[in-house]
Protein backbone atom coordinates (compact mmCIF):
# COMPACT_ATOMS: atom_id res chain seq x y z
CA UNK A 1 0.00 0.00 0.00
CA UNK A 2 1.27 3.71 -0.88
CA UNK A 3 -1.48 6.10 -0.11
CA UNK A 4 -1.30 9.11 2.32
CA UNK A 5 -1.82 6.85 4.83
CA UNK A 6 2.10 5.97 4.79
CA UNK A 7 3.60 9.28 4.65
CA UNK A 8 5.71 11.09 7.84
CA UNK A 9 5.83 7.90 9.99
CA UNK A 10 6.99 8.39 12.96
CA UNK A 11 6.56 12.24 12.82
CA UNK A 12 2.53 12.56 12.64
CA UNK A 13 1.28 9.00 11.94
CA UNK A 14 2.19 5.86 13.62
CA UNK A 15 3.52 5.57 17.43
CA UNK A 16 4.06 9.26 18.35
CA UNK A 17 3.95 11.74 20.75
CA UNK A 18 0.63 13.82 19.30
CA UNK A 19 0.49 17.61 19.26
CA UNK A 20 -2.80 17.74 19.13
CA UNK A 21 -5.09 15.10 21.67
CA UNK A 22 -4.33 13.79 25.51
CA UNK A 23 -2.68 10.83 25.53
CA UNK A 24 -4.66 8.94 28.86
CA UNK A 25 -1.81 6.65 29.57
CA UNK A 26 1.96 7.84 28.87
CA UNK A 27 3.69 9.88 26.20
CA UNK A 28 2.88 8.09 23.20
CA UNK A 29 -0.07 6.78 21.28
CA UNK A 30 -0.81 5.31 17.96
CA UNK A 31 -2.16 7.18 15.61
CA UNK A 32 -3.92 6.32 12.49
CA UNK A 33 -4.22 8.62 9.61
CA UNK A 34 -2.65 11.99 10.92
CA UNK A 35 -1.85 13.82 14.00
CA UNK A 36 -2.68 17.32 12.11
CA UNK A 37 -2.68 18.59 8.48
CA UNK A 38 -0.11 17.70 6.58
CA UNK A 39 -0.79 18.15 2.84
CA UNK A 40 -3.50 17.27 0.25
CA UNK A 41 -3.53 13.60 -0.27
CA UNK A 42 -5.62 11.52 -3.07
CA UNK A 43 -7.27 8.42 -1.40
CA UNK A 44 -9.53 5.95 -3.41
CA UNK A 45 -11.91 2.90 -2.85
CA UNK A 46 -9.79 0.16 -0.53
CA UNK A 47 -7.17 2.87 1.15
CA UNK A 48 -6.49 1.58 4.50
CA UNK A 49 -4.11 2.69 7.54
CA UNK A 50 -3.86 -0.06 10.15
CA UNK A 51 -1.94 -1.46 13.33
CA UNK A 52 -0.76 -4.66 13.18
CA UNK A 53 1.52 -7.32 15.37
CA UNK A 54 2.12 -10.89 15.22
CA UNK A 55 0.19 -12.68 18.32
CA UNK A 56 0.41 -16.47 19.82
CA UNK A 57 -3.24 -17.13 19.65
CA UNK A 58 -2.93 -21.01 21.27
CA UNK A 59 -6.36 -20.76 23.90
CA UNK A 60 -7.26 -17.83 23.09
CA UNK A 61 -10.93 -17.46 22.21
CA UNK A 62 -11.38 -13.75 20.87
CA UNK A 63 -9.08 -11.16 19.95
CA UNK A 64 -10.20 -7.53 19.21
CA UNK A 65 -9.22 -3.75 19.39
CA UNK A 66 -10.06 -1.10 22.40
CA UNK A 67 -10.74 1.97 20.27
CA UNK A 68 -12.70 5.26 20.34
CA UNK A 69 -14.19 6.41 17.23
CA UNK A 70 -16.38 9.52 16.32
CA UNK A 71 -18.86 8.88 13.37
CA UNK A 72 -18.73 12.11 10.86
CA UNK A 73 -20.69 12.93 7.73
CA UNK A 74 -18.11 11.54 4.94
CA UNK A 75 -17.05 13.47 1.87
CA UNK A 76 -17.53 11.99 -1.38
CA UNK A 77 -15.24 10.01 -3.71
CA UNK A 78 -14.38 12.04 -6.44
CA UNK A 79 -12.62 10.34 -9.48
CA UNK A 80 -9.21 11.84 -10.29
CA UNK A 81 -8.90 14.30 -13.06
CA UNK A 82 -6.00 13.94 -15.52
CA UNK A 83 -3.40 11.06 -15.96
CA UNK A 84 -2.32 8.97 -12.68
CA UNK A 85 0.70 6.79 -12.30
CA UNK A 86 0.04 3.78 -13.14
CA UNK A 87 1.83 0.17 -12.72
CA UNK A 88 3.66 0.88 -15.60
CA UNK A 89 4.66 4.78 -15.83
CA UNK A 90 8.32 5.68 -15.65
CA UNK A 91 7.75 9.31 -14.77
CA UNK A 92 5.15 12.00 -14.32
CA UNK A 93 5.70 15.26 -14.37
CA UNK A 94 2.45 17.31 -13.70
CA UNK A 95 2.24 21.09 -13.75
CA UNK A 96 -0.24 21.89 -11.49
CA UNK A 97 1.20 23.35 -8.38
CA UNK A 98 2.69 25.83 -7.56
CA UNK A 99 5.68 24.66 -5.63
CA UNK A 100 7.58 26.63 -3.47
CA UNK A 101 10.87 25.55 -4.45
CA UNK A 102 13.33 28.05 -5.53
CA UNK A 103 15.70 25.55 -7.81
CA UNK A 104 12.17 23.86 -9.57
CA UNK A 105 9.93 27.31 -9.66
CA UNK A 106 8.21 26.85 -12.28
CA UNK A 107 9.64 23.27 -12.89
CA UNK A 108 7.93 20.70 -12.35
CA UNK A 109 8.25 17.62 -9.65
CA UNK A 110 7.94 13.70 -10.66
CA UNK A 111 5.28 12.25 -9.48
CA UNK A 112 7.09 8.71 -9.90
CA UNK A 113 9.79 8.24 -6.65
CA UNK A 114 12.56 8.31 -6.74
CA UNK A 115 12.70 9.93 -9.86
CA UNK A 116 14.12 13.24 -11.76
CA UNK A 117 12.46 16.38 -11.60
CA UNK A 118 12.49 19.58 -13.92
CA UNK A 119 13.86 22.91 -13.18
CA UNK A 120 12.69 25.69 -14.96
CA UNK A 121 14.95 27.32 -17.23
CA UNK A 122 15.38 30.97 -19.19
CA UNK A 123 11.84 32.57 -19.09
CA UNK A 124 9.70 29.36 -19.00
CA UNK A 125 6.11 30.14 -17.83
CA UNK A 126 3.75 29.20 -15.28
CA UNK A 127 0.27 29.88 -16.46
CA UNK A 128 -3.19 28.26 -16.20
CA UNK A 129 -4.55 25.36 -18.70
CA UNK A 130 -7.81 25.54 -20.39
CA UNK A 131 -9.03 22.13 -21.22
CA UNK A 132 -9.51 20.12 -18.08
CA UNK A 133 -13.26 20.26 -16.74
CA UNK A 134 -14.08 23.68 -14.75
CA UNK A 135 -13.51 23.58 -11.70
CA UNK A 136 -10.53 21.44 -11.88
CA UNK A 137 -8.31 23.51 -14.14
CA UNK A 138 -4.54 23.83 -12.91
CA UNK A 139 -1.53 24.69 -14.03
CA UNK A 140 0.80 24.47 -17.09
CA UNK A 141 4.38 25.63 -17.99
CA UNK A 142 4.99 28.14 -21.49
CA UNK A 143 7.24 28.88 -23.41
CA UNK A 144 7.00 32.76 -24.04
CA UNK A 145 6.62 33.89 -27.85
CA UNK A 146 10.09 34.69 -28.97
CA UNK A 147 11.87 33.18 -26.12
CA UNK A 148 15.18 31.88 -26.97
CA UNK A 149 15.72 30.22 -23.63
CA UNK A 150 12.98 28.84 -21.90
CA UNK A 151 12.42 25.04 -21.37
CA UNK A 152 12.41 22.29 -18.26
CA UNK A 153 15.44 20.53 -17.32
CA UNK A 154 16.14 17.45 -15.50
CA UNK A 155 18.92 15.17 -15.14
CA UNK A 156 18.75 10.94 -15.68
CA UNK A 157 19.28 9.84 -12.22
CA UNK A 158 18.05 7.42 -11.31
CA UNK A 159 17.76 6.56 -15.09
CA UNK A 160 14.16 7.09 -16.68
CA UNK A 161 14.33 4.67 -19.57
CA UNK A 162 15.65 0.72 -18.80
CA UNK A 163 17.44 -1.42 -20.73
CA UNK A 164 15.65 -3.38 -23.90
CA UNK A 165 13.42 -0.47 -24.11
CA UNK A 166 10.88 -2.42 -26.56
CA UNK A 167 7.84 -0.45 -25.68
CA UNK A 168 6.82 2.49 -24.40
CA UNK A 169 3.67 5.17 -24.49
CA UNK A 170 4.58 9.08 -24.12
CA UNK A 171 1.56 10.99 -23.87
CA UNK A 172 1.69 14.85 -23.19
CA UNK A 173 -0.80 18.07 -23.49
CA UNK A 174 0.31 20.86 -25.51
CA UNK A 175 -0.73 24.12 -26.99
CA UNK A 176 1.43 25.07 -29.86
CA UNK A 177 1.38 28.58 -31.15
CA UNK A 178 2.01 27.32 -34.75
CA UNK A 179 1.05 31.03 -35.89
CA UNK A 180 3.38 33.09 -34.17
CA UNK A 181 6.36 30.74 -34.44
CA UNK A 182 6.12 30.64 -38.18
CA UNK A 183 5.07 34.77 -38.29
CA UNK A 184 8.93 35.24 -36.74
CA UNK A 185 10.14 32.65 -39.44
CA UNK A 186 8.76 34.56 -42.84
CA UNK A 187 5.52 32.93 -42.52
CA UNK A 188 7.12 28.99 -42.94
CA UNK A 189 8.24 26.45 -40.52
CA UNK A 190 11.72 25.60 -41.87
CA UNK A 191 14.35 24.98 -39.81
CA UNK A 192 11.89 25.33 -36.81
CA UNK A 193 11.86 22.03 -35.07
CA UNK A 194 11.04 22.11 -31.47
CA UNK A 195 11.64 19.41 -29.17
CA UNK A 196 8.92 17.79 -26.81
CA UNK A 197 10.75 15.46 -24.89
CA UNK A 198 14.73 14.94 -25.49
CA UNK A 199 16.21 12.24 -23.34
CA UNK A 200 19.23 10.98 -25.49
CA UNK A 201 22.94 10.21 -24.65
CA UNK A 202 25.50 12.36 -26.54
CA UNK A 203 26.40 9.40 -28.74
CA UNK A 204 24.80 7.07 -27.18
CA UNK A 205 21.24 5.58 -27.02
CA UNK A 206 17.67 7.65 -25.98
CA UNK A 207 14.66 8.93 -27.26
CA UNK A 208 13.49 12.37 -29.11
CA UNK A 209 10.03 13.55 -29.59
CA UNK A 210 9.62 16.74 -31.39
CA UNK A 211 7.82 18.75 -33.92
CA UNK A 212 9.49 18.77 -37.68
CA UNK A 213 9.00 21.81 -39.33
CA UNK A 214 8.31 21.08 -43.51
CA UNK A 215 10.61 23.11 -46.14
CA UNK A 216 9.16 26.08 -47.39
CA UNK A 217 5.16 25.49 -45.99
CA UNK A 218 3.46 26.21 -42.88
CA UNK A 219 3.62 22.74 -41.11
CA UNK A 220 4.77 20.81 -38.32
CA UNK A 221 4.35 17.11 -38.04
CA UNK A 222 5.49 15.09 -35.50
CA UNK A 223 8.73 13.51 -35.39
CA UNK A 224 10.46 10.40 -33.21
CA UNK A 225 14.22 9.46 -33.01
CA UNK A 226 15.38 6.86 -31.37
CA UNK A 227 19.24 6.12 -30.92
CA UNK A 228 20.96 3.16 -30.38
CA UNK A 229 23.79 2.52 -27.96
CA UNK A 230 26.39 3.73 -30.73
CA UNK A 231 24.54 6.89 -30.87
CA UNK A 232 22.57 5.93 -34.13
CA UNK A 233 19.71 7.72 -34.82
CA UNK A 234 16.60 6.67 -36.75
CA UNK A 235 13.81 9.07 -37.57
CA UNK A 236 10.19 8.38 -38.33
CA UNK A 237 7.04 10.91 -38.65
CA UNK A 238 3.33 10.75 -38.28
CA UNK A 239 2.65 12.46 -42.23
CA UNK A 240 -0.97 11.41 -41.61
CA UNK A 241 -1.50 14.55 -39.09
CA UNK A 242 -0.12 17.69 -39.50
CA UNK A 243 -0.18 21.72 -37.43
CA UNK A 244 -0.88 23.60 -40.09
CA UNK A 245 -2.30 26.59 -37.63
CA UNK A 246 -2.56 26.97 -34.04
CA UNK A 247 -5.04 24.14 -32.61
CA UNK A 248 -5.33 24.78 -29.15
CA UNK A 249 -4.96 22.25 -26.42
CA UNK A 250 -4.08 18.38 -28.18
CA UNK A 251 -3.22 15.70 -26.19
CA UNK A 252 -0.63 13.17 -27.96
CA UNK A 253 -0.16 9.90 -27.55
CA UNK A 254 3.28 8.07 -28.67
CA UNK A 255 2.80 4.11 -28.92
CA UNK A 256 5.88 2.38 -30.07
CA UNK A 257 5.62 -1.68 -29.84
CA UNK A 258 8.28 -3.54 -31.36
CA UNK A 259 6.04 -7.12 -31.50
CA UNK A 260 4.05 -4.75 -34.33
CA UNK A 261 4.48 -5.44 -37.75
CA UNK A 262 5.52 -2.74 -40.58
CA UNK A 263 4.35 0.90 -39.53
CA UNK A 264 1.82 0.10 -36.68
CA UNK A 265 4.89 -0.21 -34.22
CA UNK A 266 5.08 3.58 -33.94
CA UNK A 267 1.48 5.00 -33.49
CA UNK A 268 0.20 8.71 -32.86
CA UNK A 269 -3.32 8.82 -31.02
CA UNK A 270 -4.67 12.77 -30.83
CA UNK A 271 -7.19 13.56 -27.93
CA UNK A 272 -7.41 9.86 -27.75
CA UNK A 273 -8.09 8.85 -31.34
CA UNK A 274 -5.68 7.33 -33.70
CA UNK A 275 -4.32 9.64 -35.84
CA UNK A 276 -1.55 8.28 -37.78
CA UNK A 277 1.12 5.49 -37.60
CA UNK A 278 4.79 5.94 -38.78
CA UNK A 279 5.22 6.85 -42.40
CA UNK A 280 7.93 4.36 -42.84
CA UNK A 281 8.70 1.16 -40.44
CA UNK A 282 10.66 1.71 -37.12
CA UNK A 283 13.50 -0.69 -37.54
CA UNK A 284 15.23 -0.39 -34.09
CA UNK A 285 14.20 0.15 -29.95
CA UNK A 286 15.36 2.96 -28.52
CA UNK A 287 18.79 1.90 -26.35
CA UNK A 288 18.50 2.97 -22.76
CA UNK A 289 20.41 7.17 -22.32
CA UNK A 290 23.16 7.43 -19.48
CA UNK A 291 22.06 7.87 -16.45
CA UNK A 292 23.35 11.48 -14.94
CA UNK A 293 22.72 13.15 -18.68
CA UNK A 294 20.93 16.02 -19.07
CA UNK A 295 17.70 15.79 -20.63
CA UNK A 296 14.86 18.86 -21.74
CA UNK A 297 10.82 18.60 -22.45
CA UNK A 298 9.73 21.40 -24.35
CA UNK A 299 12.65 23.68 -26.26
CA UNK A 300 12.62 27.64 -27.17
CA UNK A 301 11.64 26.81 -30.19
CA UNK A 302 8.33 25.59 -28.88
CA UNK A 303 6.40 28.79 -28.47
CA UNK A 304 3.03 28.28 -26.77
CA UNK A 305 1.95 25.95 -23.58
CA UNK A 306 2.81 22.00 -22.30
CA UNK A 307 1.10 20.05 -19.61
CA UNK A 308 1.10 16.65 -18.01
CA UNK A 309 3.79 14.29 -19.23
CA UNK A 310 4.18 10.92 -18.91
CA UNK A 311 6.23 8.17 -20.04
CA UNK A 312 5.20 4.29 -19.88
CA UNK A 313 7.06 0.90 -19.85
CA UNK A 314 4.23 -0.27 -22.03
CA UNK A 315 2.41 0.32 -25.41
CA UNK A 316 -1.21 1.81 -24.69
CA UNK A 317 -3.82 0.86 -27.15
CA UNK A 318 -6.86 2.59 -28.58
CA UNK A 319 -9.22 1.92 -25.61
CA UNK A 320 -6.51 3.10 -22.75
CA UNK A 321 -5.46 6.18 -25.08
CA UNK A 322 -8.98 7.26 -25.32
CA UNK A 323 -9.72 6.42 -21.71
CA UNK A 324 -6.92 8.55 -20.86
CA UNK A 325 -8.25 11.77 -22.73
CA UNK A 326 -11.46 11.48 -21.65
CA UNK A 327 -10.21 11.24 -17.78
CA UNK A 328 -8.06 14.57 -18.47
CA UNK A 329 -11.79 16.41 -20.03
CA UNK A 330 -14.43 14.91 -18.73
CA UNK A 331 -16.35 16.43 -15.21
CA UNK A 332 -15.26 13.68 -12.16
CA UNK A 333 -18.06 11.19 -10.88
CA UNK A 334 -18.49 11.16 -7.90
CA UNK A 335 -19.50 8.12 -5.05
CA UNK A 336 -20.59 8.39 -1.41
CA UNK A 337 -18.18 6.65 0.82
CA UNK A 338 -17.65 5.80 4.59
CA UNK A 339 -15.11 4.16 7.37
CA UNK A 340 -14.93 0.57 8.05
CA UNK A 341 -13.07 -1.30 11.28
CA UNK A 342 -12.12 -4.20 10.58
CA UNK A 343 -9.68 -6.58 12.73
CA UNK A 344 -8.07 -9.20 10.69
CA UNK A 345 -5.99 -12.58 11.25
CA UNK A 346 -3.03 -13.30 9.05
CA UNK A 347 -4.94 -10.47 6.25
CA UNK A 348 -8.62 -12.30 6.52
CA UNK A 349 -11.19 -10.14 7.86
CA UNK A 350 -12.89 -11.80 11.06
CA UNK A 351 -14.66 -9.28 11.81
CA UNK A 352 -15.57 -6.21 10.17
CA UNK A 353 -18.78 -3.21 10.63
CA UNK A 354 -19.40 0.30 8.90
CA UNK A 355 -18.78 3.53 11.61
CA UNK A 356 -22.16 5.53 11.34
CA UNK A 357 -22.02 8.96 10.62
CA UNK A 358 -23.07 10.36 13.73
CA UNK A 359 -22.02 7.36 16.03
CA UNK A 360 -19.59 8.61 19.18
CA UNK A 361 -18.52 4.99 20.89
CA UNK A 362 -15.92 3.70 23.00
CA UNK A 363 -15.44 0.55 21.65
CA UNK A 364 -15.46 -3.25 24.04
CA UNK A 365 -17.07 -5.68 21.61
CA UNK A 366 -15.76 -5.49 18.31
CA UNK A 367 -13.56 -8.91 18.50
CA UNK A 368 -12.94 -11.99 16.34
CA UNK A 369 -13.21 -15.64 16.91
CA UNK A 370 -9.94 -17.32 17.14
CA UNK A 371 -10.66 -20.67 18.99
CA UNK A 372 -9.66 -22.84 16.24
CA UNK A 373 -6.23 -21.02 15.98
CA UNK A 374 -3.40 -21.68 17.30
CA UNK A 375 0.07 -20.98 17.31
CA UNK A 376 1.55 -17.10 16.16
CA UNK A 377 -0.59 -15.12 13.45
CA UNK A 378 -0.48 -11.66 12.20
CA UNK A 379 -3.77 -9.83 13.82
CA UNK A 380 -4.63 -6.06 12.99
CA UNK A 381 -7.08 -3.54 13.72
CA UNK A 382 -7.61 -1.43 10.54
CA UNK A 383 -9.70 1.16 9.08
CA UNK A 384 -10.54 0.89 5.37
CA UNK A 385 -12.52 3.79 3.29
CA UNK A 386 -15.25 2.16 1.15
CA UNK A 387 -17.13 3.09 -1.84
CA UNK A 388 -20.93 3.30 -0.89
CA UNK A 389 -22.25 0.57 -3.64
Amino acid sequence: MATGFDRYRGESQGRIVPGSVEVPDGSRVFVLGTDDDTEAQILTDGDYTQIAQTVDLTLLDIVGANADTVGVVMESFVAPVGLQVESDTLALWKMDRDYDVASLTPGALNWVKPGPDLTGAGDIAQVDETYGPTGYRGLSRQVPSASTTAQLNGVNTPAIIPAGFIKYTLDLWFDFDADARAAANGGVATGVHPDLLNITTTGGGGLRVYLIGATGSKQWNVGVTHQDAAGVAETRTFAAWSITANLGWKMLSIVYDAAETGVNRLKLYVDGILASTSSVTMAQSPSAPSAGEAFSIMSPDLWGKMDQVRLSDTAHGAVAALADYDQCVDAPTTHASQWIMQVLIDGIVYAERVIVAGEQRTWRDHYAPVRHLSGDHVVAFRLTLREVV
